[in-house]
């Protein structure tokens, strides 16, 4: 379904202008050839009009885009497959893609003639500058009448998408960051070699299979007690994202979440080249418990790819979510803007004994809101980030 609507040309514009001066001329005059003829090119802009607003060609537009999932400053081919679902056979016409000024110029090109119920393909290409799921289209489709007197622009309905994940720095690594990852180790070890009886017996968390509940040691607890899967250990990396929109400075590419969110995606890639169990916290105000986990490299981008800023209640749920994943050590990744007294306390609690944790805290000088100061340390029990 499209939305229709005209203007004149520059011909059209100069074909008003000429009746309207031959009219009035010869009513002024009593020359009744010159009011016929006025009256003529007046006519004649009337239907023309009328041609160009039904001669726009009724089409059904599908979007592919290669990649559909790109980086920053990437570029990736659009295809529009055109299906005239009109009466008759369209005449030429010119398509503009209505697009996000981030993803660069507004694309035209010229649309052959298509045969009832024939298909049609036109392809242009797009580069994103800011991270995002950003939309592609509509379609506007410009058509003339045979006359080239007045112009007419449909807006084809339907619209594409395109995800653009952050961009990822390669950073890295000043010492081994297997060292001091708590309870998991730094190599990876066996557990349950000889049956039940020698399996690894941990406290039930919140999202465990209640199908691998340890019974008989439930029993002696007097609490949950499920069962370590016969698996290779693996190091853990949690990474904490505080998305508080009162805690960030700066609009657009240069705000301090941005940065953040380049920060985040470059330590999630570091360490799970580095073969990590990387876990991702974000807010989530879809979800019940308040919090995103996020586990794949996949997942993890395309979440990064459409966070935004939000409440400051987001970040409190994160912290408490954290404690589930930090609980037997690992590598610890905060990235938090200025906390309070006791959301300090409660990040502080997240290291474990011989962990390591690594805080990077956005501090904006007074009154200066284009720039962020970033700086890194390491979260001890006794203090907090600085």
């Amino acid at each position: 379904m499209a939305r229709r609507s005209g203007l004149l040309t520059q011909r059209g514009s100069a074909f008003l202008a000429s009746g309207v001066v031959l009219l009035v001329a010869g009513l002024a005059l009593g020359q009744r050839d010159l009011t016929r003829i006025g009256i003529l090119v007046l006519a004649l802009l009337l239907v023309c009009r009328t041609l160009a607003r039904t001669g726009a060609p009724v089409l059904e537009v599908a979007r592919v885009a290669t990649p559909a999932r790109m980086g920053v400053d990437e570029t990736a081919r659009i295809s529009l497959s055109l299906h005239n679902v009109g009466q008759r056979r369209t005449a030429l016409a010119v398509g503009e893609e209505i697009l996000d000024p981030s993803l660069g110029d507004r694309p035209r090109f010229t649309i052959p003639p298509i045969g009832l119920g024939q298909f049609s393909e036109v392809e242009y290409s797009v580069r994103p500058h800011v991270r995002g799921a950003h939309p592609l289209g509509p379609l506007r489709v410009w058509t003339r009448d045979p006359f080239g007197i007045t112009s007419a622009a449909s807006i084809v309905e339907g619209t594409g998408s395109i995800l653009v994940t952050p961009r990822i720095h390669p950073l890295t690594t000043g010492r081994a960051l297997g060292r001091g990852v708590g309870t998991e180790g730094s190599i990876p070890h066996q557990v349950a070699l000889h049956g039940e009886d020698d399996q690894s017996i941990r406290g039930y968390r919140e999202g465990d299979d209640l199908r691998r509940i340890h019974w008989p040691a439930t029993a002696r607890m007097g609490e949950l007690m499920v069962r370590q899967e016969d698996r290779p250990a693996r190091r853990r990396a949690v990474i904490l994202l505080d998305a508080r929109e009162s805690g960030h400075s700066g609009h657009g590419a240069t705000s301090s979440f941005e940065w953040f969110v380049t920060m985040a995606a470059s330590v999630m890639a570091h360490t799970a080249d580095l073969g990590y169990a990387v876990h991702l916290l974000t807010p989530d105000l879809t979800n019940d418990a308040g919090v995103r986990n996020d586990e794949s490299v996949d997942a993890m981008l395309e979440t990064l790819a459409r966070i935004r800023t939000g409440p400051d209640d987001g970040f409190r749920a994160v912290l408490h979510a954290a404690h589930g994943f930090t609980g037997s050590g690992g590598l610890l990744v905060a990235l938090t803007t200025g906390l309070d007294d006791g959301a300090t306390r409660a990040l502080s609690s997240l290291r474990q004994h011989g962990s390591t944790a690594i805080g990077m805290v956005h501090a904006p000088r007074r009154g200066e809101e284009s720039s962020a100061r970033l700086a890194g340390s390491s979260l001890r029990h006794a203090s907090g980030p600085s």
